[in-house]
């Protein structure tokens, strides 16, 4: 399983096109099969930004052979009162994706992409629907998978934040609400615009689980440590040896540079080594 993670494009005023092109060029280089993107591929969901986010997940989609992706909460109009209440998912599925979740089964991963946005509630911190628990347990559910295949999670907001962000909560639900308590490994979001990756244990399973949060990857709104900064993560490997490495863009070297790497044996809940640059977090997390 080789799989990259991008977030947060925000094609509009903010969008940074050197970044995008040597994102592009990135996604070529490192032969992944899945594309996952965890929403906002615009800035203010107007039809010109989705048409040059679609222009441009063409070309990303010349390099993988599958696309998985979310809405975010800038793919909804924010000021265009009448289109977010009556028709807020229209020019998204128009122009990105006609499914606003979708279940990817390949052989040895299952992704569960799924909608977050709540256009006329909790905008800003997400929420998911019943109907969406009940998928994603049939998706994960033994009859689909075996003891060796991945199972990950996608979209936009976090199940929780681990730096203070008032305005940013999180979702106020569980992961085994959420699967129904079927097992989950990897859960990918974006939102923040601030690059993390954290090993969690279930209280009461003790079940290992592996929060990986996309900073922007191609625009100008970084935040926190990655304020100023792009990034996207390249994933790869299997439950027993999974390898998180984060990506930043270097604008001397106009190019994508590995920064953080991590192992996690998701078997037994530890970690087989790490580099020195790993995010600090993850220790203390562990």
């Amino acid at each position: 399983m080789r799989l990259i993670h991008i977030s947060d494009l925000h094609f509009g005023p903010l969008y940074d096109s050197e970044v995008g092109e040597s994102l592009l060029t990135s996604i070529q280089e490192a032969a992944a099969t899945t594309l996952v993107v965890t929403g906002d591929m615009t800035q203010r969901a107007t039809r010109s930004q989705f048409i040059a986010a679609s222009e441009w997940l063409k070309r990303a989609r010349q390099h993988v052979e599958n696309i998985v992706i979310c809405p975010g909460n800038h793919d909804i109009a924010l000021y265009r009162i009448w289109e977010r209440v009556f028709n807020p998912f229209q020019l998204y599925q128009d122009y990105i994706h006609p499914d606003l979740d979708q279940v990817f089964h390949g052989t040895d991963v299952t992704i569960v992409s799924l909608n977050s946005v709540r256009p006329l509630s909790r905008l800003v911190q997400g929420k998911l629907s019943r109907k969406q628990f009940l998928l994603t347990a049939n998706a994960f559910a033994k009859k689909h998978s075996d003891e060796n295949k991945l199972h990950i999670l996608a979209f936009h907001h976090p199940l929780i934040t681990f730096q203070k962000q008032d305005h940013h909560p999180g979702l106020d639900v569980s992961w085994q609400t959420i699967s129904g308590g079927e097992r989950v490994d990897v859960v990918l979001t974006g939102h923040l615009h601030d690059s993390e990756v954290h090993l969690r244990h279930d209280e009461g399973t003790g079940k290992p689980m592996v929060l990986i949060s996309c900073g922007t990857s191609a625009s100008k709104r970084g935040r926190g440590k990655d304020e100023g900064r792009n990034s996207y993560n390249l994933i790869e490997g299997n439950r027993s040896d999974l390898v998180v490495a984060t990506h930043y863009y270097d604008r001397e070297k106009k190019s994508f540079d590995m920064m953080d790497e991590a192992h996690f044996d998701l078997k037994t809940a530890s970690f087989p080594s790490r580099s020195q640059s790993t995010v600090a977090s993850l220790a203390r997390d562990a």
